[in-house]
């Protein structure tokens, strides 16, 4: 029995340590397209994707642990009605959360990259173009936030493979058209592609559910 459940959590960690990787992975794969556009591009695209992630880690995380052990506890008690429910309102909450923000964000873009990272060898140009990028990433923030949702509901049901094949759809959408875009559109294309990567992610594991 022991070694039954070592092999069943073995088995079920796999996919979630290549789905870990696949973060890491789509980070090198933007950074290697950034560098198309010169050494100073990948410095700008990376300091936009950081100042954006922490926003997503901080809502979603805050959301999940009030969520997450509601969650578990009503789908192991089956009760599969309120779960789903509670799944709704958890995804209600962070719409209503992000929509505004990303809204105040995307128009302070400028303002707030220049505040934090404006100084030294962070020349205006520099905030210029981190401000262009970070302004279209944030848009990601509600559905990169209900995806750290909706992998933890996952989680809940022992479906570590689900996630994984959501990110798998985030890096190579993401790579296709980051591929097409960043000759269409620069920089910002990237950011573009990043968004629909995004969103194409959460539309599949909503599918799936």
């Amino acid at each position: 029995y022991f070694d039954g459940q070592i092999k069943q959590v073995c088995v079920m960690l796999l996919p979630v340590f290549f789905f870990f990787s696949m973060d890491q992975i789509n980070l090198i794969i933007n950074s290697s397209l950034c560098t198309y556009l010169g050494v100073g591009n990948v410095s700008n695209y990376s300091y936009a994707l950081r100042f954006q992630n922490t926003f997503i880690s901080t809502i979603s995380l805050a959301i999940i642990t009030v969520i997450y052990p509601i969650l578990s506890e009503l789908f192991y008690k089956q009760n599969s009605g309120e779960y789903r429910e509670m799944l709704t309102t958890g995804t209600r909450v962070i719409i209503y959360v992000c929509v505004p923000l990303t809204f105040f964000l995307s128009v302070n873009a400028h303002s707030l990259i220049k505040m934090i990272f404006g100084r030294g060898n962070f020349e205006e140009k520099d905030v210029i173009i981190t401000a262009a990028v970070f302004s279209v990433l944030i848009v990601s923030l509600v559905f990169l936030s209900i995806r750290d949702l909706l992998i933890r509901a996952f989680y809940i049901q022992k479906d570590t493979v689900a996630p994984l094949i959501s990110s798998i759809i985030f890096g190579v959408v993401n790579l296709v058209l980051g591929f097409i875009f960043i000759k269409i559109i620069s920089i910002k294309g990237l950011a573009i592609s990043y968004v629909v990567a995004s969103f194409l992610s959460i539309a599949y594991l909503l599918l799936k559910l």
